[in-house]
């Protein structure tokens, strides 16, 4: 038997429910040739920083909701996407799914504003992992209350 076999240790880094993409701490790779084993590697994997519920707050403060017309019983939903480099410093913006303008211009430029920060970069079995994030913006009455600066 030929082969290479992974076991994952330690706890899980970044959780996918599809396939095999789950990170953990390490992973201990080894490989068998005529059914020996003939090589062994522990990789250490870390994973960059991940929006949470506060981002998405600080992403909707952003807004200049003195720009956005007041809006009707319907909100108007944008999906931004965040995809930080191999260093994790520089974070590309765009708008994944919008709703016209002027709502995709003042989502993409409350991104790039919570964009500049130190994302840190993904790395899994000793390479660098690019990771996409998704974070919504509602433009909401309710929204317009919460976040406007005043």
């Amino acid at each position: 038997m030929d082969g290479k076999l992974t076991v994952p240790l330690g706890k899980v880094l970044h959780y996918e429910h599809m396939g095999y993409e789950t990170i953990h701490e390490k992973d201990w790779r080894l490989t068998f040739q005529r059914g020996r084993l003939v090589a062994q590697r522990t990789y250490q994997n870390r994973v960059g920083w991940m929006p949470d519920e506060e981002f998405v707050a600080q992403l909707h403060r952003a807004i200049n909701w003195s720009s956005i017309p007041e809006q009707p019983a319907a909100s108007c939903r944008v999906l931004v996407e965040f995809s930080p480099d191999s260093t994790g410093k520089h974070c590309r913006v765009l708008i994944r799914r919008g709703c016209g303008n002027p709502y995709n211009a003042v989502a993409l430029l409350a991104a790039q504003q919570v964009a500049r920060r130190n994302w840190g970069a993904t790395y899994h079995f000793g390479r660098w992992r690019p990771m996409k994030w998704t974070a919504p913006v509602n433009f909401s009455e309710e929204n317009r209350r919460k976040y406007a600066r005043r």
